[in-house]
């Protein structure tokens, strides 16, 4: 599962009790698919490929608790399906393969529904995501 903050770009102000709080929004975006490992001639370096479905779901939030009242914590929502793809690299340290460094190469595509998120209209739109991670793993 991954969550961007801010995806929106939600600057839409929630009235509350003390004067106008400013929300925040997010997205959820959950891969649901299979990786492949390719093999290579060495045994420290790792690749691998994979791919499937993935649900997206994006909500505006305000925020709650502390010294004031909201009337709504998610107020507006929306989510819907789409694919995704993805190629990985790893570099083992060591020989017993306990410490690694890698990069993740991702492209998730998706079409939402709903009501208005921040400066996402409330109509179907299509979602674009590029992402690129390194990760750094260790194993015993």
């Amino acid at each position: 599962m991954q969550i961007a903050f801010g995806a929106a770009n939600n600057v839409n102000a929630v009235q509350t009790n003390l004067g106008p709080v400013q929300g925040g929004d997010h997205e959820f975006m959950i891969p649901l698919g299979g990786r492949v490992y390719l093999p290579l001639p060495s045994d420290r370096f790792a690749v691998s490929v994979g791919g499937g479905a993935a649900y997206l779901h994006y909500s505006e939030t305000a925020p709650s608790g502390g010294y004031y009242s909201t009337q709504c914590y998610t107020c507006t929502s929306r989510g819907g399906w789409g694919g995704y793809g993805l190629a990985e690299a790893d570099y083992y340290l060591d020989s017993n393969h306990n410490f690694k460094v890698g990069t993740i190469l991702q492209y998730i595509a998706g079409t939402t529904n709903g009501g208005a998120v921040g400066n996402v209209p409330a109509n179907s739109t299509k979602d674009h995501w590029f992402n690129l991670m390194f990760d750094f793993g260790f194993s015993f």
